[in-house]
């Protein structure tokens, strides 16, 4: 363990071995915490090590930690109810699922053909149970994985971007083909057997990938979850004072029931837009998407999808009365039946992010956004990505503990009146925040190789 010799003189840093295999770091600077080694250079002092979320450079002679790649963040929190003061679950579980936990380096691998690092973190948003969430969490992961390394991807060039896009999309509609199918035979097995038993659940998610490969964001979202990358950007003061704020660049379209795309596949299915009230909402002129684009429906706001049941649906016992207020979806066998009135079908967006400053990635579900003091999303992206900006503060190292404090605020909705509107009625909700340094991919991939 010459490792362990190499550190035992440097008085700042204190090494114990785990087994033959591991070594730990810990590393005495401000709060300290567990490092795991990775490499060390002669020619300068320096030596990388992983923590729980990134890789850190550390320099021995002045004590200096600073992220050389990627570093993250992600928190939830319960949703509840508020009655007499008393806090009551609204689920028996949380609804909302991620991938990767804290602690987990697994969202990121090495290209196998090209040594590149492909980053991935994904969020799946629960209704009418928790299987579905879990389900696809664990197969989109293994399945966009597989899809990321299959191939040497040049992002720069059209037809591979338009090849992923196609494949991506391909890879949810499977997913979910394979889920309903999974149902239907559950059904089937639960009616043969004279309906003894535990009924099956008809349940659903949301499901968005986000995937950091080559200086591109690839950003898979069927559903209302929503991911918002901001940029670094200087920002104009009345003193003159040079100040920076994450300005949004890109976020992800909630496949609502207002969606172009989706709304016109509810109303050519059949699906009936009903009010809060439940009753049947006048239709507006509904074009195809093609002809449309991305062009929302405003009327279309706040409706709930009501789809009438059919012989398929009666054969099989699915309750019919559900409703759902998103107009994309992965699961719910009732709104799959065909014709289909939901769709699964993502929208996929890939794009370079600007690596000559500093991006923030917020990837989160609803019970975020639907919290907030604003309704317009452009608002909401506009003011949660200056809150996140202020919570960092000006010239601070960025690290792990200073994005879970920002992402545990972020999902502490009840009296941070800054962002949130007051309600005695919380969902569940999840927060990511990816932090991306200026640099370049392959100064940011050699520091972490």
């Amino acid at each position: 363990m010459t490792a362990i010799d190499t550190y035992s003189n440097t008085a700042n840093f204190f090494i114990t071995k785990l087994n033959d295999k591991e070594e730990e770091l810990e590393i005495n600077y401000k709060s300290p915490k567990n490092y795991l080694l990775k490499d060390f250079n002669n020619k300068n002092n320096t030596f990388i090590v992983k923590s729980d979320s990134t890789n850190t450079l550390c320099n021995c002679k002045e004590d200096i930690l600073q992220p050389t790649g990627i570093v993250w963040s992600v928190t939830n929190e319960q949703g509840y109810r508020k009655r007499n003061g008393e806090k009551t679950n609204l689920h028996e579980r949380c609804e909302d699922f991620h991938w990767p936990q804290r602690n987990d380096n697994a969202f990121k691998r090495i290209h196998p053909i090209n040594g590149k690092s492909i980053n991935m973190y994904i969020l799946a948003d629960g209704h009418g149970g928790h299987e579905a969430p879990q389900i696809f969490l664990a197969r989109a992961c293994a399945a966009c994985f597989k899809v990321m390394e299959s191939k040497n991807w040049n992002l720069s060039m059209p037809d591979h971007q338009e090849e992923l896009r196609s494949i991506l999309t391909d890879t949810y509609i499977s997913l979910d083909r394979q889920f309903c199918e999974e149902k239907v035979a559950e059904y089937e097995e639960y009616n043969r057997n004279g309906k003894q038993g535990k009924k099956p659940v008809d349940d659903g998610c949301t499901l968005i990938v986000n995937i950091v490969y080559d200086g591109y964001l690839i950003n898979v979202n069927t559903g209302d979850s929503r991911t918002v990358l901001g940029s670094k950007k200087e920002k104009s003061h009345f003193l003159h004072k040079k100040t920076f704020e994450f300005v949004p660049t890109f976020s992800s379209l909630d496949q609502s029931p207002d969606h172009p795309e989706k709304a016109y596949n509810v109303s050519h299915n059949g699906g009936i837009f009903l009010s809060s009230g439940g009753i049947p909402r006048k239709r507006p002129n509904i074009e195809p998407f093609e002809k449309r684009g991305m062009v929302t429906y405003p009327e279309l706001v706040g409706t709930r999808i009501y789809r009438p049941s059919n012989k398929r649906i009666e054969e099989l016992g699915i309750n019919h009365l559900m409703t759902l207020n998103m107009g994309g979806s992965m699961g719910d066998l009732l709104f799959k039946i065909e014709p289909a009135v939901i769709s699964c079908r993502p929208d996929v967006s890939i794009l370079k992010i600007d690596r000559s400053v500093d991006n923030i990635l917020l990837i989160a579900t609803d019970g975020i956004w639907d919290h907030l003091n604003w309704q317009e999303p452009e608002k909401q992206n506009e003011k949660i990505m200056s809150y996140i900006s202020k919570q960092m503060g000006e010239n601070v190292e960025i690290n792990e503990e200073l994005l879970n404090k920002i992402s545990s605020k972020l999902v502490k909705r009840e009296n941070n009146l800054e962002l949130y509107e007051p309600r005695q009625r919380y969902d569940d909700c999840t927060a990511f925040l990816v932090y991306l340094p200026a640099g370049s991919e392959e100064q940011n991939l050699e520091a972490s190789s």
